[in-house]
């Protein structure tokens, strides 16, 4: 009897384990495509597209299999290391964003203020400018001080392809750091779940590893602060966040979730918490914006990019299905803006009510998902507090923003967001009604 009993259980477990093995080499597959075709401009866009398309399925596969049990937390770090080597190794993909960081790097290497020139100033025939984008040749730095010193860094590797090797490097040394953040902040039993929504993600292993966005340093600073508030070290999160806000202005949002929490009883004890974290944060900023020389030069520019609004912005796409007129666009954006606010405020007004990261990582994707500039790379800040403890529609989520954004489809109409929407929908409703989990 027991034999017999054993027979199918074993079939089974050898049926789990084929069919994760297949997942596991379709995932690397789909990241070879990409790597190989994902290059901007010199890529093919429908190729790219496709195996693109075919990662997002295949991780959201892997992560419903790790959370059956079918893959521990070995097993998941191995697959993620295979579909990533491809795109360490490749060209930077489906954005040029890495080589204006480096030619603003270029900038201020050579005494130019990157605040005052674009990438444009080194001259049309300088190496470090001839990968730019055309259309932000002239834009001048909209990015945080603390975001050039790290593109300064790159330009220490003396060429544009060692620069791009060296922030290589720091992308895939950000992105295992918060991996290991991220296994401290969970509970034992959600490891390998959350090291699947995070290590195996395409918003991580195509934005952050293949695109090389400065996001990948935000996230691990994010992390660092979510894991600082979690032992109540709030000074040293608010620093962390500081810096962060250094890098791009928007992770500002989550100092709230930080100086406002938590706070000590008694008059003078709660000033003396808020200033000391206000301080702390203050210093993460002026700290790099001094070593710049140009501590409000970001402030002139950081709306420089914002000029075009991107359809994948939920308030965006309500301008635009409301008749995409300059007022509905005005209303809806500036809705998206207060909407984000009040979150972010019932955030802080009832962090007694969730652990500490997954405040600062839910006010962090208030702000992403309400401001009227949306990129996937931009989800990445918030992850390392809401993927320790996920739910069952974050992974919808990272669907929805993965697929919005891909290559051959740039200019995405409103029906597309649309069915974008419908179909990672579906996928949460898919998971509701079968009790396949791809969520806690």
């Amino acid at each position: 009897m027991a034999t017999a009993v054993a027979a199918p259980r074993a079939q089974r477990l050898t049926r789990d384990r084929t069919l994760v093995g297949a997942v596991a080499v379709a995932g690397l597959a789909a990241s070879v495509l990409v790597a190989m075709t994902g290059a901007p401009g010199t890529g093919r866009p429908r190729l790219a597209t496709a195996g693109s398309a075919a990662m997002v399925g295949c991780w959201l596969a892997l992560v419903a299999a790790t959370h059956a049990g079918f893959l521990g937390r070995r097993g998941v770090v191995a697959v993620a290391a295979a579909w990533g080597l491809p795109l360490a190794v490749a060209a930077p993909l489906l954005s040029f964003d890495v080589y204006s960081y480096l030619a603003y790097g270029r900038l201020m290497a050579s005494g130019h203020d990157p605040y005052a020139s674009g990438p444009a100033a080194l001259g049309l025939g300088n190496p470090w400018a001839q990968h730019v984008d055309p259309q932000f040749l002239h834009l001048k730095a909209p990015y945080g001080p603390a975001g050039l010193l790290v593109a300064r860094l790159g330009v220490a590797a003396g060429s544009p392809a060692g620069g791009v090797a060296l922030l290589t490097v720091i992308a895939a040394g950000c992105i295992v750091a918060v991996a290991v953040i991220i296994e401290r902040l969970c509970r034992p039993q959600d490891r390998a779940v959350a090291l699947a929504l995070w290590l195996a993600s395409p918003l991580v292993l195509l934005h952050l590893l293949g695109g090389l966005h400065l996001d990948d340093v935000m996230a691990l600073l994010v992390a660092l602060g979510c894991l600082a508030a979690r032992h109540r070290r709030w000074a040293l999160a608010a620093l962390a966040i500081g810096v962060c806000t250094a890098i791009k202005v928007p992770a500002a949002a989550a100092l709230p979730a930080i100086v406002l929490v938590d706070l000590p009883d008694g008059g003078r004890q709660v000033l003396r918490a808020v200033v000391t974290r206000s301080l702390a944060a203050a210093a993460g900023y002026v700290v790099p914006a001094a070593i710049v020389g140009d501590p409000g030069g970001v402030l002139r520019t950081v709306t420089s990019p914002t000029g075009n609004h991107t359809l994948a912005a939920p308030s965006v796409l309500l301008g635009k299905l409301l008749g995409g007129s300059h007022v509905a666009n005005t209303l809806t954006a500036t809705i998206g803006v207060i909407v984000a606010v009040a979150v972010i405020g019932w955030l802080v007004a009832t962090a007694r009510n969730r652990p500490a990261p997954v405040t600062i990582g839910g006010s962090l994707l208030a702000i992403v998902v309400g401001a009227p500039v949306v990129y996937p790379w931009y989800l990445t800040w918030g992850l390392p507090g809401l993927v320790p403890t996920p739910r069952r529609w974050l992974p919808s989520l990272m669907t929805a923003a993965a697929l919005v954004y891909l290559p051959g489809l740039s200019g995405l109409s409103v029906i597309g967001v649309l069915l974008v929407i419908v179909v990672a929908a579906g996928l949460m409703l898919a998971s509701w009604r079968t009790g396949v989990r791809i969520g806690h």
